[in-house]
C-alpha cells in the first residue's frame, strides 16, 4: 500500500492509502489526488503544505515542500 501525505503546521493529514502495480502508477495517482484535494481547499495541507508519497516498503519516492 502506498500512502499519501500532506503535513502543515506540524499537522500530519494522512489522507490517502492506495494500492498501484508500480511506482509510477502510484506516482499518476498522487498526482490527481493532490490537485483534487488542492483545488478544493486552496488553504489546506495538501495546497499549502509539505506532501510526500510512500512506497510500500516505507521509502520516500517524492516530496514536495510547503508554500
Amino acid at each position: 500500500m502506498y500512502q499519501l501525505t500532506a503535513t502543515i503546521d506540524s499537522d500530519r493529514d494522512v489522507a490517502y492509502v492506495f494500492e498501484a502495480s508500480s511506482d509510477e502508477e502510484a506516482t499518476m495517482t498522487a498526482i490527481g489526488v493532490v490537485m483534487d484535494n488542492a483545488y478544493a481547499d486552496k488553504s489546506g495541507p495538501w495546497a499549502k503544505g509539505a506532501v510526500t508519497l510512500i512506497d510500500p516498503n516505507g521509502n520516500v519516492l517524492h516530496t514536495m515542500d510547503a508554500k
